[in-house]
């Protein structure tokens, strides 16, 4: 349900503290609400990106040695998720 899709995004960005290294990193814009967050250690760069559109909460994590994949590339691997969820549910 939406209720439920969003409880599961609000828990999902609690789950990011700072101070787990975890830095915001803005809203992508995706779906109804989303988010971004961005740490580095041990030479390597991590992104998760959450969103959440009407019943559905979506994330994705990727994972990079350090200076190998800017955001712009890790927020296209997360809208071409956004496009497939939005094709499943009109396929439904």
């Amino acid at each position: 349900t939406g209720d439920e899709a969003e409880a599961r995004f609000s828990a999902a960005r609690a789950e990011l503290p700072e101070s787990s290294g975890w830095q915001p990193i803005g809203e992508p814009g995706l779906g109804a609400e989303s988010f971004a967050s961005t740490r580095v250690g041990e030479g390597a760069r991590s992104y998760k990106v959450v969103f959440r559109d009407a019943n559905v909460t979506a994330w994705m994590s990727v994972n990079a040695r350090e200076g190998q994949l800017p955001f712009a590339e890790a927020l296209a691997l997360a809208e071409k998720q956004e496009r497939q969820i939005s094709e499943a549910k009109r396929e439904e």
